[in-house]
């Protein structure tokens, strides 16, 4: 399976880990260089972004680190479909893999559906419809997408949706789109894990919570339960599941010692 590593340029130091991991497995892989947001989106890229657009429910506007995230993962989808790949497994740079990630890659584990996710936080899942994949991992079919991209596994089919649906630009990576509208899928225990995302830096991050909000504060106390989206959220609570952020075993420190 193809393996595309989503990073910037003179970004050595931050995907050094990844990919010594990779080379001492033995997998071969490629480097995507992404578009760099850091300093303000560049102007060729303008034309695919919706400046208007708010997210977090209409609280604030994207922040160039943002847009520019998102547009990699469509460049990647881009690439997917013109070299007319069945499918690709994506990593961004940080990644933290262990051998299952190579048993995937390898054909070991099959992955199943559109998209399956290898690293996943929060979302809310189907209670029927879990696959046993194999050495112990199962596939659970997504109902409300949950955070995070650090790997996943996209078709060829997945990628063309992506890429119909995406521009201009409005939503932030992760998803163009609601993914459970496919068959969409999140690894468990998780094959990927991410660095912890309180302590590690980001300049998406940083940019993000720079970034001016609008609209009035969430309700809190008994006034959130006069919101549509309380209602919302307890009926996902009872009719789906949430998951464990268990890991593979052998998903271990982000650089191992060298010999």
């Amino acid at each position: 399976m193809p393996i595309l590593v989503l990073t910037l340029k003179g970004a050595d130091e931050r995907r050094a880990p990844l990919v010594r991991r990779l080379q001492a497995m033995g997998l071969q892989y490629e480097l995507f260089f992404g578009i760099d947001g850091r300093q303000g989106l560049p102007a060729e890229h303008e034309p695919l972004v919706d400046r208007s657009a708010r997210i977090n429910a209409g609280r604030r506007p994207m922040s160039d680190p943002e847009y520019a995230c998102a547009l990699s993962h469509l460049m990647i989808y881009r690439r997917i479909v013109e070299r007319g790949l069945e499918q690709a497994l994506i990593l961004e740079d940080d990644a933290i893999i262990g051998s299952a990630l190579a048993a995937l890659a390898r054909g070991a584990i099959r992955p199943v559906g559109d998209l399956m996710l290898l690293d996943h936080w929060k979302g809310f899942f189907r209670r029927l419809g879990r696959i046993r994949l194999s050495a112990g991992f199962d596939a659970h079919r997504i109902a409300v997408p949950p955070d995070l991209a650090t790997g996943y596994v996209v078709t060829r089919r997945a990628a063309g949706h992506f890429l119909d649906c995406a521009f201009p630009v409005r939503r932030v990576a992760d998803w163009p789109c609601d993914i459970a509208s496919l068959a969409s899928y999140a690894v468990h225990p998780r094959i990927v894990d991410s660095p912890d995302q309180k302590a590690a830096p980001s300049q998406i991050r940083e940019s993000r919570d720079g970034m001016n909000r609008h609209g009035q504060p969430k309700p809190s106390g008994w006034r959130r339960r006069l919101t549509r989206a309380y209602w919302q959220r307890w009926l996902r609570k009872r009719r789906y599941r949430r998951l464990d952020r268990a890991t593979a075993l052998d998903i271990g420190p982000a650089d191992p010692p060298q010999s």
